[in-house]
């Protein structure tokens, strides 16, 4: 079970694992476009891959961010029907947790789970 981060936001919890998410959301959304609050298509196997956790604790995750209102996703279809990665677009409060975690446990971080 991943650990509770306190960042100083009072009736907000999240764990550790959210906020690994909901960073390297930020981080691939930076990467692509240069603002962290553009869209970010990302499927939940990368994200697993990325924060080192397993496909049913991203899913977990990812649905606990949108409902606490730091993400918003957009399910893709292929035009065959097929699902495909997600749109992944982070709120405004969703990047303010962001940058808190950064500044509490170092941009470092998320650069060591990316590489």
């Amino acid at each position: 079970m991943a650990k509770r981060v306190n960042l100083g936001i009072q009736g907000l919890r999240v764990n550790e694992t959210e906020c690994e998410i909901l960073a390297y959301i930020v981080h691939r959304a930076r990467e692509q476009r240069g603002l962290g609050c553009d869209p970010v298509g990302l499927s939940r196997r990368s994200l697993s891959l990325a924060v080192g956790c397993s496909a049913q604790t991203t899913l977990r995750s990812c649905a606990a961010l949108e409902e606490k209102g730091l993400v918003s996703a957009d399910v893709r279809h292929a035009e065959n029907g097929a699902q495909v990665a997600n749109a992944y677009c982070v709120t405004a409060l969703g990047m303010e947790i962001a940058r808190l975690y950064e500044e509490r446990f170092g941009a470092n971080r998320l650069e060591e789970s990316v590489a």
